[in-house]
């Protein structure tokens, strides 16, 4: 379900920009951005990663020797191009993707918060207040999954199943909903319609309505576009109704969670290669890497 978690939290880190734009000027925006979002890629792939390529060459049998012998070829190459150098941070891509589009979205940012701008973003907003408006949004972020080629570098559909103009546009609509306090009324009022639909469109997928072949690639894109836009207005619906109060947890969470984002799969990945190939039930297995994985992931982040 990383597909609905990635969406789902651009959409929402989309409206920190709203925000912090409203009492930073462009300059110290660009370097919120640096140390928030590019400063961690960075040590990801320097650091994070590392041991990452490693275990998929020797479980693939790309090379064998320890750790330590293969290091140097870290350096040779670009992983994802025939090398080994993780630029993209492994799961960090998506620190990537949000400081690029951070960048290049901000004139429009910019634009938008003016005296110009802000009768068009009022405009938006008493459009998008109409009920049933806000799901045609969905069928604009479908357009570049059924119709830009999947080749890199804009139709590359390995970043969590969509490609990049994808969560370039779900970045923008983030920005948006956050700037008129009525699109969110009304997401919020709609989040049972929400929630019903998504999950509608989820189960007649599952029933093979579209299957995905050449002919039907589209009408399937759409629906599944569709689908997970729905879900992720009904978590937006109802998390801005109801999680609307503060709390210790929830200020130690806020926190915590890119540094858990970050860590999560460099522990995991280290942690599992060693416990899948002990002789015990799969059961037991997965119980034991989820307990020292979060015991791991969080001693190292205290």
């Amino acid at each position: 379900m990383f597909w609905l978690s990635s969406i789902s939290h651009g959409s929402v880190l989309a409206s920190t920009c709203w925000h912090s734009l409203s009492y930073q000027k462009a300059g110290r925006f660009i370097w919120g951005k640096v140390l928030r979002l590019f400063i961690p890629l960075v040590f990801g792939a320097f650091i994070l990663s590392p041991h990452q390529v490693y275990l998929d060459r020797i479980t693939h049998g790309q090379f064998s020797g320890s750790f330590f012998q293969w290091f140097p070829r870290y350096f040779e190459g670009l992983d994802g191009f025939g090398g080994n150098f993780a630029f993209t941070g492994k799961h960090l891509w998506y620190l990537m993707l949000l400081f690029m589009f951070s960048l290049v979205l901000l004139p429009i940012f910019l634009l938008l918060r003016s005296k110009v701008g802000k009768p068009i973003v009022r405009g938006i907003g008493a459009f998008l207040r109409i009920p049933g408006i806000i799901y045609l949004l969905g069928f604009l972020l479908a357009l570049p999954m059924a119709y830009i080629a999947e080749e890199p570098p804009f139709g590359h559909r390995d970043w969590a199943g969509w490609n990049m103009i994808f969560y370039l546009i779900l970045f923008f609509i983030g920005f948006l909903i956050f700037a008129d306090e009525r699109i969110q009324k009304a997401i919020i009022k709609q989040r049972f319609v929400s929630l019903i639909v998504s999950i509608a469109l989820y189960l007649m997928l599952n029933r093979g309505l579209f299957i995905k072949t050449r002919t039907h690639l589209v009408g399937w894109w759409f629906q599944y576009t569709v689908s997970s836009w729905c879900f992720v207005l009904a978590i937006l619906g109802f998390g801005m109704k109801h999680l609307t109060a503060t709390g210790r947890f929830l200020r130690y969470g806020t926190e915590a969670v890119l540094p858990f984002y970050m860590l999560h799969q460099p522990i995991i990945l280290l942690i599992a290669f060693w416990v899948v190939q002990l002789q015990i039930s799969v059961l037991v297995k997965y119980l034991i890497i989820v307990i020292l994985s979060f015991a791991g992931i969080m001693l190292l982040y205290e």
